[in-house]
């Protein structure tokens, strides 16, 4: 495999580059795990300022170590039931996971494998149940999981928002997220449905250009902006 800067090809946006998906085989997603360990190793070592990595669906292993590898975390949602579900699940698939990565001991290791059936026999249910385990056998162990928890804060993004009702969407998996996950995720805004988002997209040009002046593109900006200052933005309805 060579290296990621001989795939990268220049755009008309001065300094952005980009990697396009169009080419890949049809086994590009299912990498192995060297070649995996190998390309998340090109992307930490890219002379770059920001990466920016658009992550398909799902809760695979490749999809959740490339979300647990970025600085900032966003995940995006619509305004459905089996979107914000599958949210939910996704945040707690990727706790689980980076947890099982810094566990500490074997032991600790064993106990966060086990939480992840929702069905197993030690009664953990929750995150908070699996550290409160790990605490009564070892206090270092879940010391340093506890400090994996506080480091991870995923910003949450709520797409093609229609009303006030979509708009609290947002609130309401930050509040989830905490209340059974222990974490402090963040609401960092959301965007509007904009029929100039789809028209641009079948017209295959590029929706920044195509709508500068839209309200969907003006959002993204400010949602930019607040992520790139490390800012939660909560801008009106």
């Amino acid at each position: 495999m060579g290296s990621i800067d001989e795939v990268l090809t220049d755009t008309p946006v001065p300094g952005l580059r980009l990697i396009s998906g169009a080419a890949d085989l049809l086994s590009a997603a299912n990498i192995k795990h060297l070649q995996k360990v190998r390309v998340m190793n090109h992307v930490k070592a890219l002379d770059v300022d920001v990466v920016l990595i658009d992550l398909g669906a799902g809760t695979s292993y490749n999809i959740l170590d490339f979300f647990l590898l970025s600085d900032v975390s966003i995940l995006a949602v619509v305004p459905e039931p089996t979107s914000i579900e599958n949210g939910y699940r996704f945040i707690k698939s990727a706790l689980y996971r980076r947890l099982r990565a810094a566990a500490p001991t074997e032991a600790a290791r064993e106990l966060v494998e086990a939480a992840l059936d929702p069905k197993n026999a030690l009664g953990i249910r929750t995150p908070v149940d699996l550290l409160a385990r790990v605490e009564a056998d070892d206090v270092e162990a879940a010391r340093a999981l506890r400090r994996e928890v506080a480091a991870f804060q995923p910003r949450l993004v709520v797409n093609e928002v229609r009303d006030v009702a979509d708009v609290a969407i947002g609130h309401q998996l930050v509040a989830a997220c905490g209340r059974h996950l222990g974490l402090r995720a963040s609401y960092a805004g959301f965007v509007h449905h904009d029929d100039a988002v789809w028209q641009a997209v079948r017209r295959r040009r590029m929706f920044m250009a195509d709508a500068p002046t839209s309200r969907a593109a003006e959002e993204i900006r400010q949602l930019t902006r607040g992520l790139v200052k490390g800012e939660s933005l909560g801008h009106g309805f």
